[in-house]
């Protein structure tokens, strides 16, 4: 076990917590990014979507590319 690491007001704070700390803050930045990257990409694919897909009667491919775009979403939501 770490020795627990000495701030400047005379407390301490494990080294675990602070490790967990900065973890946590990896992760909401990664996923915070995640989110705009995937944004700006379906920002700039829908005009291009809504032309191939949704303007056009609905056949066997496009039954197939709503499912495995939109089921995901809804399935996570649904939880």
């Amino acid at each position: 076990m770490a020795p627990p690491i000495m701030q400047t007001s005379g407390s301490t704070i494990p080294h675990e917590a602070l490790v967990q700390q900065k973890q946590g803050q990896a992760i909401m930045i990664w996923t915070i990014g995640a989110f705009c990257i995937f944004g700006w990409e379906w920002l700039l694919c829908l005009p291009k979507e809504y032309q191939r897909i949704w303007k056009r009667p609905m056949n066997a491919s496009s039954v197939l590319y709503i499912s495995a775009s939109e089921y995901p979403d809804y399935a996570y939501c649904s939880r």
